[in-house]
């Protein structure tokens, strides 16, 4: 008897999931290896974390009922809201066309059509299988909004005065040392307070090796 082989993912739920069905935000999932995340037809990936050297591929999940034709959360937002689904997705690629339409694309620093206002909940897997923890997916998605989005905000123009940064600016500071300073600044503090019960496997191991 076979026994079906999975791997260690994380479950990013949309404000839907997490109000209507009690789920957490960031959620441990065992993904078998035939899931539809491995297939080049359905998944997506995230420039960012590819920068990083740590690749995902990404797949949203099927709203769910209980939800799905629900409207107005205790945040005002929709159910399927899901920000950090929308963040992790932001185009590092500086030739990008504005094609919403056709391509489903809106150029660097955005994210493609299906990942923004309204993607629900979705799961994420390690590109090489490795195990995702939950606190390593929050940090990822902490990452792109906390420190990606105000770098692709400055090329935009919203901080005049200031002459926006070149794309190439932008680039070269979403990188492996900037998300190692801003692991150790966010998130070793954090998990110190907790004890090293749920992550001592991780708190005690230098970031390269936490992934």
């Amino acid at each position: 008897m076979s026994t079906l082989k999975t791997v260690k993912g994380v479950r990013v739920n949309c404000i839907g999931d997490i109000e209507k069905c009690y789920r957490p935000k960031y959620e441990p999932v065992e993904i078998p290896f035939n899931d539809p995340i491995f297939s080049k037809n359905i998944r997506s990936t995230s420039d960012i974390t590819a920068r990083l050297g740590i690749p995902l591929f990404t797949r949203q999940c099927p709203q769910n009922p209980i939800w799905a034709d629900s409207t107005g959360s205790s945040s005002g937002l929709g159910f399927a809201s899901n920000q950090e689904a929308a963040f992790l997705h932001l185009s590092c690629n500086p030739n990008e066309a504005f094609d919403p339409i056709a391509g489903g694309t809106f150029g660097f620093g955005w994210a493609p059509q299906k990942w923004q206002y309204t993607p629900g909940s979705f799961v994420a897997v390690r590109q090489d299988k490795k195990p995702l923890d939950p606190v390593h997916m929050e940090a990822l998605c902490r990452y792109c909004i906390d420190h990606a989005q105000p770098l692709f905000g400055h090329n935009c123009g919203e901080y005049a005065p200031d002459e926006p940064l070149s794309k190439q600016a932008v680039l070269s500071m979403i990188c492996r040392p900037t998300f190692s300073i801003y692991w150790y600044k966010r998130f070793t503090p954090e998990l110190h307070k907790k004890g090293s019960r749920n992550y001592a496997s991780i708190t005690s191991l230098p970031i390269v090796q936490c992934f």
